[in-house]
């Protein structure tokens, strides 16, 4: 079985210094500017080489330190998901090390008392966990018609409130390769409110990250994905209200990680908030301007949308508040399939199976030679 992802570009998708600084300074304020810098600094891009990196650390990890003596079974989840081909990239360097194969991949849990005889351990690889919902809600799942089965979740990256929604008294074991810094640990609190204001005010505090990789823009609220694609010049007139509710939920994931947010930080957001919009930027209330301009500083993303409602671009279908009353319907169209649009094609919705195999199969336990693992932090 040949790893699919090592055979793909690497690296040809970096953030371009001259449009991005091109897309910060036409910024109407300087508060704007500012967010525009920050996003920019607080953006990750993950190659695909560093994926292959930390999918192999991981896999050292696992079977030198976590005393697996069962049989191993491998959750790969749905063949369109990153995480199909990162299990496809985990399984090649078991084989490369040399370590026991899996007993069994499997794409759903159809057979618990299958998957989990013999006290089976289930593995479960994926490239990014970035607010964690999804991969929790599949975890919930496997709890609620599984029970605690032994279960080793293995991320090449990760951020901290990700990784605290994924475990529970100690289920399942948690292995992360890269822990990626959220943007309140990056900039710090005032400046995080002022990106999610600018970028991403309807999404109430997400995205906790701002990511993207070689294989995909990941869809919001993982990360400030129109944003990222598209560049938009905000609208010299652009402003909304907070109230303290909404305020307060802004930065909830942040106090409930204990991740720089104290009691009082939370209880003085509005004033932040009132201070960053009315004072600095000098909007303030229910203004909705049109974009006109945009500037994709990202190689590879070229589109540029037509003009449009600001409102209607940034909304997003997860937000909680869709669809907003005041926005055109064909807007609203628009902007769900600038969502869509890819700015290059997620190479790995290729269809394949894993190891060639049917969706559910067995593996000999076959007698691979060993090969020299003392490269294997590299």
């Amino acid at each position: 079985m040949s790893a699919y992802f090592l055979t793909q570009p690497s690296g040809t998708h970096a953030i371009n210094p001259k449009r991005a600084k091109e897309w910060i300074d036409a910024q109407a304020t300087k508060i704007r500017q500012q967010a525009a810098s920050d996003l920019i600094t607080c953006t990750r891009y993950i190659t695909t080489e560093e994926l292959c990196h930390a999918v192999r650390r991981l896999v050292y990890r696992i079977y030198t330190e976590m005393d697996i003596t069962t049989d191993v079974v491998v959750y790969a989840g749905e063949r369109s998901k990153s995480g199909w081909v990162v299990t496809e990239l985990a399984i090649y360097y078991i084989r490369e090390f040399g370590f026991r194969e899996p007993k069994m991949v499997i794409e759903q849990f159809e057979d618990c008392e299958s998957v989990a005889q013999g006290g089976n351990t289930v593995l479960i690889f994926d490239d990014v966990a970035y607010s964690g919902t999804q991969l929790g809600g599949q975890l919930e799942e496997i709890q609620r018609d599984c029970g605690k089965t032994r279960l080793i979740v293995a991320l090449a990256f990760a951020n901290r409130i990700a990784m605290d929604s994924l475990v529970e008294d100690g289920w399942p074991t948690l292995l992360v390769d890269t822990v990626l810094p959220t943007i309140v640990e990056q900039v710090g609190p005032k400046r995080a409110i002022a990106m999610l204001y600018f970028f991403s005010p309807y999404l109430i505090g997400q995205p906790y990250v701002s990511v993207y990789t070689d294989w995909k823009i990941a869809d919001e609220p993982s990360t400030f994905q129109k944003v990222l694609k598209y560049g938009p010049v905000l609208p010299l007139r652009y402003g909304w209200p907070i109230d303290e509710d909404i305020a307060c939920e802004w930065l909830y994931g942040y106090y409930r990680s204990g991740l720089f947010v104290t009691k009082m930080n939370v209880k003085t957001l509005p004033d932040v908030l009132f201070n960053l919009v009315a004072k600095q930027d000098g909007n303030f209330g229910h203004v909705d301007g049109t974009v006109t301009r945009f500037v994709p500083f990202i190689n590879g993303c070229s589109h540029i949308p037509p003009p449009m409602s600001y409102k209607a671009f940034i909304f997003s279908e997860a937000s909680p508040a869709y669809p907003p009353d005041d926005v055109p319907e064909d807007q609203l169209e628009i902007s769900k399939q600038l969502a869509k649009q890819a700015c290059w094609e997620p190479f790995y919705k290729v269809p394949r199976n894993v190891g060639g195999r049917q969706r559910r199969h067995q593996t000999k336990h076959r007698k691979t030679r060993r090969k020299s693992r003392k490269n294997a932090r590299d």
